[in-house]
């Protein structure tokens, strides 16, 4: 594609142009890019494929996008969280036991309360109480998705 005429202020073009030096965050690796070899992921940053590793890193230099709910994209929006990610600490079952325990603890703590959670690691536990059950609903996951999704004006009513 060739550009005939640039509509742009010079200084996204100039942005879109430089390169600039990333660190990838999975493997370390160094990379040079610009904002053309950039996506939008999580949270609507500007992310690069990692040619090493061929995860995504984050580059913050480039501008990105408010993710909303008119725009939200799943898995696009969100991050993903597993063991493998180099940062990523494996959680044992003994501590997800641990932390079963204290959402119980948590519970009986505080009677008006119907959800806890903790997040450790590659691992997210979410428990329940409803006032009418006899029990807790306890969710476990190893390897999870989050993201965070802007509030709009109706959102604040």
């Amino acid at each position: 594609m060739k550009v005939l005429k640039n509509n742009y202020p010079e200084t996204l073009e100039k942005q879109a142009l430089e390169n600039i030096e990333v660190e990838c965050e999975n493997c370390g690796s160094i990379l040079s890019v610009n904002n053309k070899d950039t996506h939008i992921g999580w949270l609507g940053m500007k992310y690069v494929t990692c040619p090493c590793c061929n995860k995504d890193t984050s580059v913050e230099e480039f501008e990105g996008i408010t993710v909303t709910a008119k725009n939200v994209n799943f898995p696009t929006h969100f991050h993903y969280t597993d063991k493998e990610q180099r940062w990523v600490v494996h959680v044992e079952d003994e501590n997800i036991n641990k932390n079963i325990k204290k959402g119980i603890e948590y519970f009986r703590l505080n009677k008006d309360e119907y959800y806890w959670f903790t997040e450790s690691g590659d691992t997210i536990v979410i428990m329940f109480r409803y006032e009418d059950d006899s029990m807790y609903s306890v969710y476990v996951s190893r390897s999870f998705y989050e993201g965070d999704i802007e509030f709009e004006g109706e959102d604040y009513k």
